[in-house]
């Protein structure tokens, strides 16, 4: 019961501010000055390129490395290789729309493990899991984008799936939280530690990154426009993405021997809603845009209850 009620309150917190983002976007972006789709754009751009990097340099400057996170890593992979190979069995045999199956084949697997998934683990464990968080997300990514893109890819018809990891790996090159990764296990592995002048505002930059962030999912939540609608596909969605990965990821995590923090990080963030960047992705490689967006935002609004569950478990 105890636990119940920790998940509660932690959950709580964490879709209060993504509901005062969807209010600020919409009935009361009056009182602050009518910000509009492009200023949350912005602010997300600000969020992920400086606030996400400084807070993982940030954490990773204490961080203590230990050959455990060797089978961390290792168990993230399998545990996203299993996700994708679910997905696609489910979607293969289910009777949807050709169009919109293999748009929830590219979709169903992407958890949003930075956004939501960052600000989540804090809420839950706290400050000291988060590194693990961010192992995960750096493994994660890369391997559910390029299966994402491969996915789209082909069902366009377009079978070059070289093109696809050559995307892939240009867009990881960029990727400000990658570099942020880069350079706080560099920092944490040589011993090195920055002086108060620098670590200071990184902590501060660091600190709005979780509020800041959440609020952006509110408000991209807001101007998605998506209605959601009773369908077979966000029934799928949601039932995979909430409920059938996250359980079978936990199964995976048990038989591989892990157990803890480290393993309830992997089965929270894998339980985390379809991630808010996959409509981008989907706009650019020819899926169902609308499908997309109605799956973000019914998979965000249930996930408050399936992820107070799980995380209740995991706590207990």
């Amino acid at each position: 019961m105890e636990a119940l009620l920790v998940s509660i309150i932690a959950i709580g917190q964490v879709f209060a501010v993504i509901g005062v983002g969807w209010l600020c976007a919409g009935k009361c972006a009056q009182f602050i000055g009518n910000p509009d789709k492009e200023f949350w754009g912005v602010l997300a751009q600000f969020v992920y390129v400086v606030c996400m990097p400084a807070l993982i340099i940030h954490l990773f400057n204490d961080f203590a490395w230990e050959t455990s996170q060797m089978s961390f890593m290792y168990t993230v992979v399998v545990v996203t290789a299993v996700a994708i190979i679910v997905t696609l069995l489910a979607t293969k045999f289910s009777a949807i729309d050709s169009n919109e199956c293999s748009t929830i084949s590219a979709i169903a697997f992407h958890p949003n493990s930075v956004f939501l998934g960052f600000p989540l683990i804090i809420a839950v464990f706290g400050e000291q899991a988060l590194p693990y968080a961010v192992l995960f997300a750096i493994i994660e990514f890369p391997i559910t984008t390029i299966a994402s893109i491969y996915i789209l890819r082909r069902s366009n018809t377009q079978k070059d799936g070289m093109s696809a990891h050559r995307v892939v790996m240009s867009k990881m090159m960029k990727d400000p939280v990658v570099w942020g990764f880069l350079v706080g296990v560099s920092v944490s592995l040589s011993n090195f530690s920055f002086s108060e002048v620098v670590t200071q505002p990184m902590n501060m930059l660091g600190m709005i990154a979780s509020p800041l962030a959440l609020l952006v999912i509110g408000a991209r939540v807001f101007h998605s426009g998506a209605v959601i609608r009773s369908s077979r596909s966000l029934v799928m969605v949601n039932a995979l993405k909430l409920v059938i990965i996250p359980v079978i990821a936990w199964g995976v995590v048990q038989l591989m021997g892990m157990s803890g923090e480290r393993a309830a990080v992997i089965v929270m963030l894998i339980g985390t809603p379809v991630a808010i960047s996959t409509i981008v992705m989907v706009e650019q490689h020819g899926g169902e845009v609308a499908v997309t967006a109605q799956s973000i935002a019914s998979s965000t609004l249930m996930s408050a209850i399936t992820l107070t569950i799980t995380a209740s478990l995991l706590l207990t």
